[in-house]
């Protein structure tokens, strides 16, 4: 609706539709706009391969300290 004081309603978008803004190096799972990533050597990891590779770092920092 368009008029004095109001605003055009717009329909939701549909997010399924939107084109990935990037993929994940790892895994190549589709990244989009406002989803968290995480770079890591140049590239963007999703969350749930961030997470992996975290853990992997952990293991082998607690590898080194022993």
């Amino acid at each position: 609706m368009t008029g004095r004081g109001r605003t055009r309603a717009y329909p939701l978008r549909d997010v399924q539709r939107a084109r990935p803004a990037a993929y994940c190096r790892r895994c190549g799972g589709e990244l989009y706009r406002y989803d968290p990533v995480l770079w890591k050597n140049g590239g963007r990891l999703c969350p749930a391969c961030a997470a992996e590779q975290q853990g992997l770092e952990d293991e082998r920092a607690n590898d080194d300290t022993d």
